[in-house]
């Protein structure tokens, strides 16, 4: 099987599925496999898949399929420039926190706010961001 075609392929299998984007994901997971990016994937779309790549590639579509998050599935998650393991039972970043990171930090910087109690956190990513950004 090619790329384009397993692309195609696994967007019509993940199309039905709540909470997605088909096109994101499937890029997403297979880039992952190879360890290339979307350039390598759009410039080398008539490439045959190994058949073992072809394997996990399916494999981790029905697991997203069944309702497991492509976080936990892979065990990373990117958040605000950086890339953090998220293991089943954390909570999984979500980009829109990055806007919440961005007011917090403003507020830090103008109120001259050396010191910061998060209580309640999930995964503790948006502590650990800000801890890194300040």
């Amino acid at each position: 099987m090619k790329i384009k075609e397993a692309l195609i392929e696994g967007r019509d299998f993940l199309k039905n599925l709540e909470y997605t984007d088909p096109i994101y994901e499937t890029r997403k997971i297979l880039g992952e496999i190879l360890e290339r990016d979307l350039s390598y994937l759009v410039s080398h779309d008539n490439e045959e898949l190994p058949a073992s790549v072809e394997r996990k590639y399916f494999d981790i579509l029905k697991m997203r399929q069944e309702g497991l998050p492509l976080q936990y599935i892979l065990g990373r998650e990117d958040f605000y420039g950086r890339t953090f393991t998220v293991l089943e039972g954390v909570l999984i970043p979500r980009q829109d926190t990055e806007i919440s990171v961005e007011v917090i930090l403003k507020i830090l910087k103008n109120n001259n706010i050396k010191n910061l109690l998060e209580i309640g956190c999930g995964s503790g990513i948006v502590s650990i961001t800000l801890d890194l950004e300040t």
